[in-house]
């Protein structure tokens, strides 16, 4: 049998490959990944002073790949005009969020489930972030995280006893205040609550709040869960200041240190802060 087509066909919660390239389910996955990265972190700590120990290898003297632009490694050239137009809803969500219907709705990451913005959110919310980088910043903006928070709205998966949890995210412009201050506008609800499954109406909140800069084409992310943010203040990210403009992290874009990180408390000159932070904010 092949593999679109056994006796598990008609499972509608059955994983299925997707057509077309979707960022801002790429946005997701690398939100997750950042998640596991400083969660990794905060286990086993930074680095040695200096990196780890590299041996050299020797290489196949194989033909040059051919060049790969860094923005389109980023975001893929989607040519759905349908999901263009979330897209660009996305981005002009603070100001006209009423203005982003479309008929097909957005991948909410959970096969048999489309998601759709709210037309008329109420609760609306500030996102700061602050930088003290050696240069200035290409382009910044925030990725909100969102993810239906009562999972017993969802089923479980056949033979797995395994739950997909939809989620998607959307991006929000910044808008700069002064040298180290940029402000941008998100919806708490900016996602419609629906019954995708026939098991209760499910109900979307933020989870986590992102944010993305690039300086001389590398990329510098820092961010927390949203829950952190509004009880326990800004969080702070410290990121080397030799890595600004350091091309060879164009592909990976730039690692970040925690403040009680032992290198940066002994060499704070050698760094700068990044920071986030979020309040709420009249309509």
């Amino acid at each position: 049998m092949s593999r679109d087509k056994n006796e598990y066909s008609d499972n509608p919660f059955r994983p299925r490959t997707r057509a077309a390239s979707d960022p801002h389910h790429d946005a997701q996955l690398l939100r997750d990944v950042a998640l596991i990265n400083a969660d990794v972190h905060a286990r086993l700590r930074g680095l040695p002073p200096g990196g780890l120990p590299v041996q050299p290898k020797r290489k196949p003297n194989l033909p040059p790949p051919p060049p790969v632009t860094a923005a389109s490694a980023a975001y893929p050239p989607e040519e759905d005009p349908m999901k263009l137009h979330h897209l660009a809803a996305a981005a002009i969500m603070p100001m006209a969020v009423a203005a982003a219907g479309c008929s097909k709705g957005i991948d909410v990451g959970n096969d048999g489930a489309t998601g759709h913005l709210n037309p008329h959110p109420v609760k609306r919310y500030e996102v700061i972030a602050t930088s003290h980088a050696p240069g200035p910043w290409d382009s910044i903006e925030a990725y909100i995280g969102y993810d239906v928070i009562n999972a017993k709205c969802v089923p479980m998966i056949p033979f797995i006893g395994e739950q997909h949890i939809p989620n998607t995210g959307l991006d929000v412009p910044m808008v700069r205040v002064d040298d180290h201050t940029w402000k941008g506008y998100f919806y708490r609800d900016a996602l419609q609550d629906e019954d995708y499954f026939k098991l209760g109406v499910c109900h979307w909140d933020v989870t986590s709040v992102g944010i993305s800069a690039v300086g001389k084409k590398v990329r510098f992310n820092w961010g927390s869960m949203l829950v952190e943010l509004l009880h326990g203040g800004p969080a702070t990210r410290y990121f080397k200041k030799s890595v600004y403009g350091d091309q060879s992290l164009i592909p990976y874009g730039a690692p970040d240190l925690d403040p009680a990180d032992p290198d940066v408390l002994q060499h704070l000159d050698d760094y700068f802060p990044a920071t986030v932070a979020v309040k709420e904010a009249a309509l």
